[in-house]
């Protein structure tokens, strides 16, 4: 379907151009952060304790799909033809959206549903994170691979806390992804109207 309607750098896919680094600086910190709690978490196991490491890899394969096809879904298709519709700010809230509400798909899986409205606001702010680096780098490139290693550590840090590690580090993560991701939720607001992955420059100077 994206092929016929879409030409395929019209999405993002295609190789990055460089930006400026405040506009990818909440992607990169935003990962530096959840490999670091990962580290940190995965040290207070005892060694007797630990998850097999090989689920590791496993979870990394299945973060590595999932990073690929959401990021196409609703950083690259939905994020485009909403903005093509409705114009560039209700284009990038109606695709945050649209992500987030694909997450309470897990009330269906039994999530409670405080734990459903957090998932909501962080894949929404998370989401926000992800667009600001793609648009600016005219690429779905790091935001999928930002969102796969993002999902892989914060699914493996899971493991690490049901052995018995400390849940503050992860809290701490929590605190400062919102951060990240109201900054990125101002600065893409801030923005003037544009064509997400458009090839002229002048849009997204400023």
């Amino acid at each position: 379907a994206t092929a016929l309607f879409w030409p395929w750098q019209s999405l993002g896919l295609r190789a990055p151009q460089a930006a400026s680094w405040r506009h990818v600086a909440p992607l990169a910190l935003l990962v530096v952060a959840v490999l670091a709690v990962r580290l940190w978490v995965a040290t207070q196991v005892p060694a007797d304790a630990r998850p097999d490491p090989a689920t590791s890899g496993l979870v990394l394969r299945t973060t590595l799909v999932v990073g690929l096809n959401e990021e196409w879904l609703f950083r690259g298709l939905a994020l485009a033809a909403f903005c093509r519709w409705w114009g560039w700010r209700r284009g990038v809230v109606a695709a945050l959206l649209a992500f987030a509400c694909l997450h309470l798909l897990n009330l269906l899986g039994g999530v409670p549903p405080i734990g459903a409205a957090f998932q909501f606001v962080n894949t929404f702010l998370m989401g926000s994170v992800f667009v600001l680096a793609a648009v600016h780098t005219r690429s779905l490139l790091w935001p999928m691979l930002g969102h796969a290693v993002y999902d892989w550590a914060v699914v493996d840090t899971q493991r690490f806390l049901a052995a018995g590690a400390s849940n503050a580090p992860s809290l701490a993560l929590t605190l400062f992804a919102f951060l990240l991701g109201l900054y990125s939720l101002w600065s893409l607001w801030r923005l003037p109207a544009l064509t997400p992955y458009a090839p002229a420059k002048a849009e997204l100077q400023g």
